[in-house]
């Protein structure tokens, strides 16, 4: 095998950790490859790739910014297949070049953060790496939480254990204890977005091996689709190119890093140093728990108009407390053995003010929990008589009969509404405002928090009799109940002028699927 190496010294992670390395990762291989395959009885010559078409892999290795290094591994068609050890034997080669390989020897636990994309496409070049990835099957965890494949992207939701061989059945550790964790730069890009289109975002362009086409007088791109020949034909070429693949994944991973970081010192979410979240989804979820949690004065206000609501002349007291129970946040203790949760209700006085009580409730609700739709209360429950009036189900889970807009919520999300908007001439002097609602729920879906009806609906006067030239007056009183992350569902009643001659007929979702539209044709009048 060769092996090359070359300084990476532009690489500086965020943050640091004695205990963990960060490799960025990538392969090459033979893509005209053909091969007989028994299909349905028949030999069908199909396109497959086997091991011994992988012609190389490249590293990058990043502990505590020291000298970052990448490095290429060029395998032989006689030279044995890729396993991971080949990974570990390097970076130990890497280790003892900075210096600390013995020290890190001495580490009780010593973690791998391995940076792909389209990782399940290059893991897949290791001989050993369905062991690697089953390692904790032999305990009694359930392994489909450990690891998450999904449409090629691979990534771990917690470390796994690495234990990781050679050809020779010889262990090949680096600590006591190594574990893996993988992040698939593929989940934590914008949708549909390629490598060369991640090497933009961050200022790394793609190397355009067309223009080697051209000088050595093949077709276009001829060498992208016959790797064996681009490195035949150009070494070092396909050395630069290769390895630009890892500096893009290492760098690209690096300003999600710099992105978490920012967002922590911001006030948006609790993101460890040095830890990548698995994808866009789960940083917004952090964002958005972060914001749920915060203090929102709608909330507090239709707490103490339902706590008005009880009977003051029986049990008054208890109530009051079992009310609250199921929207605040209790302080958990353990006292001699046993779990208490302490409410705090010995701070509010026997007649609070009512910005005694607006302070108390501000300090003591579960926001988060309210936001979420679970046990909370619902005043018009009259005619279910499995309810009694202020009185909640504890549960996990959303209950129906409490949530009164959740059902609104599950009808309004069946379907999306698209439109496209040219304004002024294009592209000079106008815009182009594109709303795909059905096509965002799998990108710009992410962005959606829970539906937080919380206590009940909010009625807004403002929202009476108003023009639609005043649509931002709506978004602006919608604002008022979750902040600038509110998604919700609204119900309206629109009264068309009595000249419009547009059609006023919604559309219609048709079991289950998307929305179906009235045909806009020129003997019928516009739909705007």
């Amino acid at each position: 095998m060769i092996i090359k190496e070359k300084p990476f010294n532009d690489w500086q992670l965020p943050d640091t950790d004695p205990n963990k390395v960060v490799v960025a990762f990538d392969s090459e291989y033979q893509s005209g490859t053909r091969n007989h395959i028994s299909i349905g009885g028949e030999l069908i010559d199909v396109n497959q790739r086997q091991l011994e078409d992988i012609i190389s892999i490249q590293l990058g290795f990043n502990y505590q910014n020291k000298s970052s290094t990448l490095y290429f591994i060029k395998r032989d068609p006689t030279d044995p297949v890729f396993r991971f050890s080949n990974v570990m034997k390097l970076l130990k080669t890497y280790l003892r070049k900075i210096g600390v390989y013995k020290e890190v020897r001495k580490l009780k636990k010593f973690t791998l953060e391995l940076w792909t994309f389209w990782g399940g496409v290059d893991l897949s070049v290791f001989k050993d790496y369905e062991k690697i990835l089953t390692e904790n099957s032999k305990s009694k965890k359930d392994t489909s939480k450990i690891v998450a494949i999904h449409s090629n992207t691979v990534f771990t939701s917690q470390s796994v254990k690495l234990d990781v061989s050679d050809e020779n059945r010889n262990a090949v550790r680096i600590s006591k204890n190594d574990k893996l964790v993988i992040r698939d730069m593929t989940k934590l890009a914008p949708g549909k977005e390629n490598l060369a289109g991640l090497g933009k975002l961050i200022g790394v362009p793609k190397i355009d091996t067309e223009k080697w086409d051209q000088e050595d007088g093949l077709p276009k791109g001829y060498y992208k689709s016959h790797m064996t020949d681009l490195w035949k034909n150009r070494q070092t070429d396909f050395i630069d190119y290769s390895l630009e693949d890892v500096v893009v994944t290492a760098k690209y991973g690096t300003f999600i890093l710099e992105f978490q970081k920012q967002l922590v010192q911001d006030g948006f979410g609790d993101f460890k140093p040095l830890q990548l979240k698995p994808s866009l989804g789960s940083i917004v979820a952090a964002i958005i728990g972060c914001e749920n949690t915060k203090w929102t004065s709608w909330i507090v206000d239709e707490v103490i108009k339902l706590l008005n609501q009880l009977d003051r002349q029986k049990d008054y007291t208890k109530n009051f407390e079992s009310f609250l129970r199921a929207i605040c946040k209790p302080e958990v203790k353990t006292v001699k053995g046993k779990v208490i949760r302490d409410y705090h209700f010995d701070e509010l006085p026997d007649n609070p003010t009512s910005q005694e009580l607006r302070d108390w409730l501000g300090e003591h609700l579960d926001f988060d929990k309210i936001r979420k739709g679970y046990c909370f209360p619902r005043t018009d429950i009259s005619d279910d008589k499995s309810h009694k009036h202020l009185v909640h189900d504890m549960t996990n889970k959303i209950d129906v009969p409490l949530n009164q807009m959740f059902l609104d919520a599950v009808n309004a999300y069946n379907g999306g509404y698209n439109l496209v908007q040219d304004t002024g001439i294009i592209p000079k002097g106008g815009e182009k405002r594109d709303w795909d609602i059905s096509s965002a729920y799998s990108e710009a879906g992410h962005l959606i928090p829970d539906i937080a009806p919380g206590l009940g609906s909010a009625k807004f006067k403002e929202f009476h009799n108003l023009p639609i030239s005043r649509f931002g007056d709506i978004v602006k009183a919608t604002e008022k109940m979750n902040g600038p992350y509110t998604v919700g569902v609204g119900i309206f009643d629109i009264e068309y002028p009595k000249d419009y001659k547009g059609f006023v007929i919604t559309p219609k979702n048709v079991a289950g699927g998307p929305p179906l539209f009235p045909e806009n044709s020129p003997s019928n009048p516009s739909l705007y």
